[in-house]
């Protein structure tokens, strides 16, 4: 059952982290900054279960981690 339990616990604080960087790309775009995305560094986080991938622009990562 700790699987099941993590990837509950997960999803709540990557739903939030993901709102953030969202919100972060959002403000870089507004100001003009497309970084090498073209689209203001945009962010993919992906889980299953408790395995968590993220493709993230190097200026977000000090938040995420």
């Amino acid at each position: 059952m700790s699987p099941v339990f993590a990837a509950m616990v997960l999803g709540v604080i990557l739903e939030e982290l993901d709102q953030f960087v969202r919100a972060k790309a959002a403000h870089r775009k507004g100001l003009g900054d497309l970084l090498d995305d073209n689209g203001s560094g945009i962010p993919i986080i992906m889980a299953y279960v408790e395995d968590v991938n993220c493709l993230l622009p190097l200026e977000d990562m000090e938040e995420f981690i």
